[in-house]
């Protein structure tokens, strides 16, 4: 009796010896695994609210957020300790470290992944710290694979060194990593590739399709990726999901041998004679959520545009009653650095507002092929208006009455809103006075024609 029950117990050792981690793995499906480890992170910080760290912090934070979780109350204490970090951090050139660019990408990520405006952490932007070329490589590749990464999430323009010849664009970021390539492929900050590969292909990602020094970076890539998976640890494994996910390639092979790292509470090994670790179980959620997304046609992990047009949508306001053309921008879009062009019979002029319609900045043009492009960087709440120049009533037409309106203004004997200075602004000085009804007259008479505000 107890040879068989040995015998069976033999066989079932050998069987559990022989059968592949990933084949045990593949029991539990993507959307029970997200669920169980969304509930163990979730528990975690409920327990404490998360704060600005490697762990416990952003990603965490970007990993609930990016998996539709974004109204708990620990995620808005969580906001208030990152102020409050900031506050206390921050430096005069907007750096959260003295050597670490990668603090300012990472709380960047956390904070578009919630929609935040990044530009105004308790009074301080954020994207500033990432703008100085002998700042931002200073931990090596991973500088800027991450301040790229954090730049493209939200599309954000990127602000003005102090030193124009220190200034970092995307093509000197996309440049630095190109240039860091081992040979063979791949990428590391040691000697070999490592994780700093799929982390390298994550920024690169974007850019695939349009950059054939890219492609063909993340090609050779690709395959060292595959050989790393045979050593791997469940974070070098979580890197890999992310990053093929940015690429649209398939993650369940990947996803399966991750799992085998997986403990029933829903937590992560860093290694497979480990115990759950923290690190290991926020990396390999937010990988879990990145094949989620790319699944079910969702943006990138890292493409936070979708959160935050909800945020900064635009509100394109045309009152010359139908008669300019636009394009390359429309009401609902998503904020950041914007080109547009507009086309109409009569001169307009193109303003935004950011603070409600309190104040207007006029925009200058370019002017291509009969019609005028205007490029303007917009945050929250950003109102483009188009009106015909000389309609100060904000009636679609320019008519006689209009000059009678911006007449009686400049005599005090009634008040223009902030939006009719804008098409009472005649000459587009920048003010409202006598010249602006004299050069309306000649118009109306046809002695002038009115032009556009351009740059050329």
């Amino acid at each position: 009796m107890w040879k068989k029950i040995l015998s069976l117990l033999l066989v079932l050792a050998l069987a559990l010896a022989l059968c592949p981690a990933g084949a045990l793995a593949a029991e539990t499906s993507l959307p029970d695994a997200l669920a169980k480890t969304q509930a163990y992170l979730k528990n975690v910080a409920e327990a404490s609210a998360p704060e600005v760290g490697s762990t416990y912090g952003e990603w965490l934070v970007l990993g609930l957020a990016r998996n539709g979780l974004m109204d708990a109350d620990f995620l808005e204490d969580y906001y208030d300790n990152v102020v409050s970090y900031v506050e206390s951090k921050i430096d005069a050139n907007g750096r959260l470290h003295k050597n670490k660019s990668t603090d300012n990408s990472r709380v960047i990520l956390a904070l578009a992944a919630l929609g935040k405006d990044v530009t105004d952490v308790g009074g301080h932007d954020l994207l500033q710290g990432l703008t100085d070329t002998s700042y931002v490589p200073k931990q090596g590749i991973n500088g800027p694979v991450w301040a790229l990464i954090a730049l493209d999430c939200g599309n954000y323009a990127i602000p003005e060194n102090a030193d124009p010849s220190k200034q970092v664009t995307r093509e000197w970021l996309i440049d630095y990593i190109l240039d860091s390539e081992l040979n063979g492929g791949g990428w590391t900050i040691g000697t070999q590739a490592d994780d700093m590969t799929p982390m390298a292909v994550q920024a690169l990602a974007p850019y695939y399709n349009t950059n054939s020094q890219v492609k063909a970076a993340v090609d050779r890539a690709l395959p060292v990726m595959d050989a790393m998976q045979a050593t791997a640890s469940s974070e070098t494994l979580a890197q890999i999901m992310v990053a093929r996910c940015a690429l649209g390639l398939d993650c369940q092979t990947v996803f399966e041998k991750m799992m085998a790292y997986a403990l029933p509470d829903g937590s992560f090994k860093h290694t497979m004679d480990g115990s759950g670790d923290q690190m290991a179980t926020e990396q390999a959620f937010y990988a879990m959520v990145a094949y989620s997304r790319m699944l079910n046609g969702k943006t990138r992990l890292y493409d936070m545009t979708d959160v935050l047009q909800q945020q900064y949508a635009v509100t394109l306001d045309d009152r010359t009653g139908g008669a300019a053309t636009v394009t390359g921008i429309s009401s609902g879009q998503y904020a950041g650095e914007t080109s547009f062009t507009v086309s109409c019979d009569e001169a307009c002029a193109v303003a935004y507002s950011t603070d409600g319609g309190k104040t207007y900045t006029r925009l200058a043009a370019t002017a291509v092929r009969g019609s005028y492009r205007f490029t303007v960087n917009m945050t929250a709440n950003t109102t483009i208006v188009i009106v015909k120049k000389g309609d100060a009533n904000l009636n679609g037409s320019v008519a006689n009455q209009d000059a009678t309106i911006i007449k009686a203004a400049n005599l005090q004997k009634r008040s223009l809103t902030p939006l009719e200075q804008v098409g009472a602004d005649v000459n587009g000085n920048g003010s409202v006075n006598n010249q602006d009804v004299t050069k309306l007259k000649a118009a109306l008479l046809q002695r002038v024609t009115l032009g556009w505000d351009t740059s050329n």
